[in-house]
């Protein structure tokens, strides 16, 4: 997640790990906080 250290967005630690684990291993992550998982470049999110 070198993009976060280059940019100011500020997402906090938990959804950065949920975040990490769903792209880790290709899955589309369901939420209902879209606006900052939205952030994370490659992620696939879906809303519930």
């Amino acid at each position: 997640m070198r993009w976060l250290l280059d940019t100011s967005v500020c997402i906090p630690l938990i959804n950065l790990m949920i975040a990490s684990i769903a792209l880790s291993h290709g899955f589309s992550l369901v939420t209902r906080n879209t606006d900052e998982f939205a952030r994370v470049p490659g992620l696939d999110v879906d809303r519930w």
